[in-house]
This record gives C-alpha cells, structure tokens and sequence, in this order.
C-alpha cells in the first residue's frame, strides 16, 4: 500500500490537483480549506487501499472455508465498541465501517466457500488447542479499569477494624469468582493479579493485611516448584523460610501451601504470609498469597478458609 500510495502522489496529474486545491485556498482567504481538501484527496487513496485489503481477505476466508460475512460483522462490532459515530470520512484513512461492511457483503456472494476448510485439518486442531490452554485476554474495559485503578497508591496505613462476617463476591473475568468479606475492597489490579484489602491496611508500600490473588503461565508440572519460586519473587529473597501445609484445598481443587513469617517492611512487626496454589491447565497456576500481622492471625483464620473455600474457577477451567 505505500509503494502504492507514494506511485499516486507522485503522479503529474494528481500533483496538480493537490496544487490547485492548497491554491484555491489561498485565494479564497481560506489556506485552511484549501489544505484539508488536498490532504483528503491524499486519503482518498488510502481508503481505496483499505478496501481492497477487506476484499482479499475476505477472499482468503472464504478459501479457508470461512463465511466472509462474519469478518464484516466484526468490523462493525468494532465500530460499535468505539461507542462514538464516524464524523470526517473524508479525512480518514479508513472506510466508514459501514461501507466497508456492505462492501464485503457484496463481494462475499460471488465467494465460494471452500468444502475443505481449515478447519478439520489436524494441524488447525492442535493450534486450537494450544490456545485453549492460554489465559483468557482482558477485554477493552477490563484494561481501561485496570490502569485507572489508583487506590493502592493513595492508602493511608493506620487503624484496621475486623473483617466483615458479611461477604460480597469478586469475580474475575472468565477466569475465577471469589467471596471476600463486605468491608474489604478492591486496591489493586494489573494483567496478572488482584489486590483485595481494607481500609488503613494498604498504602504505596504494600498491604498488612488482605488477599492478593492471580494467575501466571507455569514453567514446571510441579506446584511445588512453583509456589517456591512465587514466594521468592513476591518475598523479594533468593532463599525464604518456608514451612510447608499439609492437605490443601482451593474452592474443590487440591493445592499446595507454604507460608513464612518475617517482619515487615511496613509495620516492622512480625507478619505471617501464606502461598497457596493450583493448576488450572497444564499451561496456567492460580495463586492465593495471604497477609497478616502474627498477632492478629486468630482474628482472621476463618476469614482466609472461607475466601479459600469459596474459589471456583469459571468457564469449567
């Protein structure tokens, strides 16, 4: 496209007429004028380009046994998530969606669909399962609240009343649900994991007392090694004090735990931080890390075995 593109700028006739436009703006005593109506001249061809990219892959769809007409219901699907109307097609790269969508939809009935498809080929059932086995992205709103999340970093340490017997449930994504004690609140989240605690135990600087849960892709079949290697890069140290907990669940599933107690960097005090773990595939490990002041440990042991228990991972992972 832009070998193309650059063949018709730099074509005498088309040099002209951009000429004469940027001219005509300037002896009307509107050079503005005259330079947008040039540039969307120069657009014009790209929104000839994009139109003929829509057409070859819809042609490449419908030889790999795909209907066409799907991939025009895509691109308004994504106008429609854009949540604003198209305004200046003239000045964009792009066709209307909506032109582009009858385009396709022209074209997609002179197609034939191939009667092999792609799809019942070995080749494109591994690379199907392979994916299923990744972790599900994060939709547009998902990563829009996660980077506007800024709770963590405005938390002030002080006070912290008790746990509610109360809960409320969190659920995260497609990927797990958990309930979590009323009074508690989300302070934290990124691509891998989430931060749940209560008010006067989060700050800048970490939490004191909560529940940091997540998920992460697995080097190893062995959840052994792998929640060592968690507590090592949540702990910050190349050889942690762990002490291991025998028969471990999370929700239904069978786990692995260990936990250490060390002072901690925020209150100075003695603090207990307990690992928990299990594989949701062969590919992908949910974790659950528990915070809490030694002294304090009696007052929410009920609280973290009812949070444990009441994992459940969704879409039947």
């Amino acid at each position: 496209h832009t070998t193309a593109k650059m063949t018709q700028i730099e074509n005498p006739v088309n040099k002209l007429i951009i000429n004469i436009l940027v001219l005509e703006g300037l002896l009307k005593g509107k050079p503005l004028e005259g330079i947008a109506l040039a540039v969307g001249f120069s657009l014009s061809y790209d929104r000839e380009y994009e139109m003929q990219a829509d057409i070859l892959a819809s042609k490449i769809l419908a030889r790999a046994g795909y209907d066409p007409r799907h991939f025009a219901n895509f691109i308004l699907y994504l106008e429609e998530r854009k949540g604003k109307k198209e305004t200046w097609t003239w000045l964009s790269t792009h066709p209307a969606s909506s032109e582009r969508y009858h385009q396709i939809n022209k074209e997609a009935k002179t197609f034939a669909l191939s009667a092999k498809s792609a799809r019942n080929t070995p080749a494109f059932s591994s690379f199907k399962k392979k994916l299923s086995l990744l972790p599900r992205t994060f939709s547009i709103a998902e990563f829009d609240k996660r980077r506007e999340n800024k709770k963590l970093n405005e938390g002030i340490y002080g006070r912290v009343g008790l746990p509610s017997s109360k809960t409320k449930s969190y659920v995260e994504g497609r990927i797990f649900k958990v309930d979590i004690p009323e009074n508690w609140e989300v302070v934290k989240e990124d691509l891998e994991e989430v931060w749940i605690s209560t008010k006067g135990a989060y700050g800048k600087d970490g939490i004191t007392h909560g529940v940091i849960i997540g998920t992460s892709t697995t080097k190893t079949t062995n959840l052994e090694i792998e929640i060592e290697a968690l507590a090592k890069r949540f702990l910050g140290e190349s050889q942690p004090k762990l002490e291991r907990v025998p028969n471990v669940k999370i929700g239904s599933r069978d786990g692995f735990s260990v936990f250490t107690v060390r002072n901690s960097r925020i209150t100075k005090q003695r603090e207990v931080v307990s690992f928990y773990a299990t594989f949701v595939n062969s590919k992908s490990l949910l974790y659950v890390i528990l915070v809490i002041p030694q002294e304090e440990l009696g007052d929410y042991n009920f609280t973290f075995l009812n949070i444990l228990n009441s994992i459940t991972l969704e879409a039947g992972k």
